[in-house]
């Protein structure tokens, strides 16, 4: 039976830290967000979905006091799932180091550049902070990956600071451009998409002596219809960027997240798209053919909303 790749449960909205292009609009907490009851539950059915990763993540995961215990739920009871989190490191210290480490397979810490970059995106002392973060998971034997993400303002320091990253005992980096979501409004702080391959390239060519492996063009569409997520008040979505009333499928509340990946009619319809057949359907759906696309990101104009849902309620 099918199962999504990747499980996002925004275990809490609220956020210690208010990062300019935050696509949650993260801050305070959401109305009504999941007890540690409903959210136990949650888990007990993702491990019947059987996914391959499940990632904890917010507004800032750590602020719930239960997140160790969700975690370790699920990883007592999981089977080859990953178990992931996705946190600004501001709360990482000698306390839970260790215990993170050994109930995350993948602890995910964001950082946007050096000092002066990260902590005008992120917030002032956020960099000492996040690099204290890694520092401990590190002692405690973990092998933590920095989530960067491009904008207009770290561009041209991306290289410099990939290396800065490897010389601080980070080997994994994730690289993620910019969406126009949630705070992000200012288009102006979006980068070339084919600039920030370039850089990278550079980087692991400097690094590892060969240039980066091509993929097909499909790889870089969006994933849409392969994730899942659940927000804290139990409302599940087919993406995170995709969090409009109108993909809303279903509140875990009403319905087991089981039934509720496998009984949505919109949720099998978006597993099935392609975005090269759609583009050709109208004006506005032409930008779904170019790579690194995403649709969460074009959904946030309303009038693509309008016309990406009448397609989906029948065939192009």
């Amino acid at each position: 039976m099918n199962s999504p790749d990747t499980i996002y449960f925004h275990v809490t909205k609220k956020c210690n830290l208010h990062c300019s292009y935050c696509y949650f609009s993260a801050g305070e907490p959401m109305d009504k967000e999941l007890s540690t009851e409903e959210a136990l539950s949650i888990l007990e059915y993702a491990f019947l979905l059987n996914p391959k990763r499940l990632v904890f993540t917010g507004g800032e995961p750590l602020l719930r006091k239960d997140i160790l215990k969700l975690a370790k739920l699920l990883k007592n009871v999981r089977n080859k799932i990953q178990l992931c989190i996705t946190t600004n490191g501001t709360l990482i210290n000698e306390e839970n180091e260790e215990d993170l480490v050994e109930t995350f397979d993948e602890i995910r810490i964001s950082i946007d550049g050096f000092k002066e970059i990260n902590d005008a995106m992120r917030g002032k002392g956020s960099f000492e902070k996040v690099m204290k973060a890694f520092r401990y998971i590190l002692n405690a034997g973990g092998d933590p990956v920095a989530f960067v993400t491009v904008t207009s303002l770290n561009l041209s320091y991306l290289k410099e600071f990939m290396h800065f990253l490897l010389r601080n005992g980070i080997f994994k980096i994730h690289i993620s451009p910019l969406k126009i979501a949630g705070r992000a409004e200012d288009d102006k702080m979006l980068c070339d998409f084919e600039e920030i391959k370039r850089i990278v390239d550079e980087f692991w060519y400097e690094t590892f002596g060969h240039r980066l492996k091509s993929e097909s063009k499909d790889a870089f569409n969006c994933g849409v219809g392969k994730f899942l997520t659940v927000d804290p008040d139990g409302s599940v979505y087919p993406c995170h960027v995709l969090a409009f009333p109108e993909f809303c499928i279903g509140n875990v509340r009403k319905q087991s997240l089981y039934s509720i990946y496998h009984d949505s009619i919109l949720m099998n319809k978006l597993r099935k798209l392609h975005f090269s057949e759609i583009a050709q359907c109208a004006d506005c759906f032409k930008e779904l053919s170019q790579e690194g696309t995403c649709l969460g990101v074009r959904a946030q104009d309303r009038n693509f909303r309008k016309e990406l849902v009448g397609l989906l309620s029948e065939k192009c």
